[in-house]
């Protein structure tokens, strides 16, 4: 099996392509820099993994030029998959996709939305595309944890705020949420596009145990030795809802075998272990 990653260099696409090796795939990654190697023109069957999106942190999720030339980009490479005869085209997408169609979060405004509402243009897009014998299967990858993964997210947050000995303050957090170590993503991202058995043109990426998110950072704070500084209620509520059924992973296992195989507390213990050596107490 052949396989092709843009954003090969990133986090989440080298790990993807250090895992495709090691199912056996021959493997071209491009990123920024360029192809690491040249691909064939013509790859017959070939899975296409798209990964690559500048902006998905940081004020540039605002900035609506950026995310058009994101969605863009998305549509050049999925000319290309099919022009090389690839037949899946795997692209990453956002739960945040699925709150754009809650009555509750219509009156939400964030640096996040452009970000968001290009990902579900992207995705109506490729939906309503002819195929030409290339599947489009997109990939909702869940809120990824763990070892090395860049900061910027709420248990990222948590841990750093609790390791350097400061209170980390939320919201809430009555809203159901889940947490995916990111090797069982990766793991699944591969199941997704190689899996013999794939016939959904969506699958959730996660870890099959939502629950809310309060009880998520109260264990955090528990397994850091600090439940003291973990602050619930102290920021007012922003508006976001989740649903539980958005995080069912029912149809992934069911059509690629995959089963999380790192738990919660563990994962976050390692990440507790890595992040030690990083954040210093004040």
């Amino acid at each position: 099996m052949t396989a092709l990653v843009t954003g090969s260099k990133g986090f989440v696409g080298s790990a993807l392509c250090r895992e495709l090796r090691a199912r056996g795939a021959d493997v071209y990654g491009i990123d920024v820099d360029g192809w690491d190697r040249e691909p064939p023109a013509e790859t017959p069957g070939a899975v296409f993994y798209h990964l690559a999106w500048v902006g998905k942190a940081g004020p540039l999720r605002a900035d609506w030029h950026v995310q058009l030339t994101n969605v863009e980009t998305a549509l050049a490479y999925y000319e290309k998959a099919r022009a090389m005869g690839c037949g899946r085209f795997v692209c990453a997408g956002t739960i945040g996709e699925k709150m754009l169609d809650l009555p509750a979060c219509a009156h939400l405004r964030s640096q996040n939305r452009f970000y968001v509402l290009s990902k579900r243009y992207l995705h109506g897009l490729l939906a309503n595309a002819d195929p030409g014998g290339c599947k489009v299967v997109w990939a909702t990858l869940g809120n990824m944890y763990g070892t090395g993964v860049a900061g910027g997210s709420i248990l990222d947050y948590a841990l750093r705020q609790l390791l350097a000995g400061e209170v980390a303050t939320f919201g809430p957090g009555e809203q159901p949420y889940d947490f995916v170590n990111v090797e069982d993503a990766i793991r699944a991202l591969a199941a997704v596009g190689l899996g013999a058995g794939v016939t959904s043109d969506e699958f959730y990426i996660g870890s099959g145990r939502p629950r809310p998110l309060k009880d998520y950072l109260r264990r955090v704070g528990e397994l850091a030795g600090r439940p003291d500084l973990i602050a619930l209620g102290a920021r007012p509520d922003d508006g976001t809802r989740f649903c539980a059924d958005w995080f069912s992973i029912d149809r992934l296992t069911a059509e690629t075998g995959f089963v999380p195989s790192i738990g919660f507390d563990e994962g976050v213990r390692a990440n507790l272990d890595y992040l030690r050596g990083i954040v210093r107490p004040a």
